[in-house]
């Protein structure tokens, strides 16, 4: 009899030891999901790049401007001063024109100061981003080798004690069997529990003087408390 409940509790060893490593398959599978700080990290690195890239083409834009308008004055201060013109309302009308492209050339050369500016801090803040992005990107994609290495490794073991249980199911007897799934299904999938200092393991509730000796002289039985089979 003690060698029936030997295999049963090998048995059980077996199958907990593929929960558990089944358990930890599903956890390093969710290890291998981009952290939140990776994810922080891109959104800011995109974010940056943005702001970056609508200052560069808000600063191109103003320098295309006030370069169409400084060409634009030349001509007409050429114009105006090559003797040609005659008529003076349109020579008045011209100067009007080239004080009014000089102001607005001052005041676009202004914006464009302070967008230089913003443009700046934009690139800085872009590189700095990018480099965080970067980092946290190497050292995740680092952890995310370490989780498959280790999850093949466990894979591996999963597949090899399933091999084992498949083999030692053969040599337990079918009613052993079902009577230790019966009792698992009540016990949270722990039929069988160690019997140590005269109390049982499973329930670590005192076991009787008279079952501790039946269990010791290999009898098979069952704790008073939490119904699981006592092994010695």
């Amino acid at each position: 009899m003690s060698e029936d409940l030997r295999l049963l509790y090998e048995l059980q060893q077996m199958e907990t030891d593929i929960r558990q490593k089944k358990k930890r398959l599903g956890e390093l599978v969710e290890l291998q999901k981009e952290t939140d700080d990776l994810k922080e990290a891109r959104a800011a690195k995109e974010t940056a790049a943005e702001a970056f890239a609508a200052y560069r083409t808000q600063k191109k834009e103003l320098d295309d401007e006030i370069a169409s308008l400084r060409r634009k004055k030349d001509e007409t201060s050429e114009r105006l001063y090559s003797g040609k013109v005659k008529n003076t309302k349109e020579l008045s009308d011209m100067e009007q024109a080239i004080g009014a492209m000089e102001r607005r050339i001052a005041a676009l050369e202004e914006q464009n100061l302070e967008v230089m500016l913003y443009l700046e801090e934009a690139e800085t803040e872009a590189v700095s981003s990018e480099e965080t992005y970067k980092k946290l990107l190497g050292k995740w994609a680092r952890a995310v080798t370490h989780y498959k290495h280790e999850q093949m490794e466990v894979a591996t073991a999963v597949n090899e004690q399933l091999a084992l249980r498949k083999e030692h199911l053969k040599r337990i007897p079918a009613s052993d069997l079902k009577l230790y799934k019966k009792i698992g299904q009540k016990s949270s999938g722990v039929a069988i529990a160690r019997l140590r200092d005269g109390r049982c393991t499973g329930c670590q509730v005192g076991v009787s003087g008279e079952k501790s000796r039946r269990a010791y002289e290999g009898e098979r039985v069952t704790c008073g408390s939490c119904g699981r089979l006592l092994y010695v």
